[in-house]
């Protein structure tokens, strides 16, 4: 398979440049395609949703 043209885009993002306080501790997975990066994220049943909220409520 011969991929013409092909961009291989991989690294780690560090926002060296905002506050730590506007930053967020979660990482956050990117993929890129077709020249623009996407963010990727699991798709949750409102089930899973209200399981998980259920088990953050009986935590606080």
């Amino acid at each position: 398979m011969h991929l013409e043209g092909h961009c291989h885009v991989a690294g780690i993002y560090l926002p060296l440049l905002w506050e730590p306080s506007f930053c967020s501790k979660s990482p956050l997975c990117l993929g890129y395609t077709r020249g623009h990066f996407s963010a990727l994220s699991t798709a949750w049943s409102t089930e899973s949703l209200r399981s998980s909220a259920a088990n953050l409520a009986q935590m606080r």
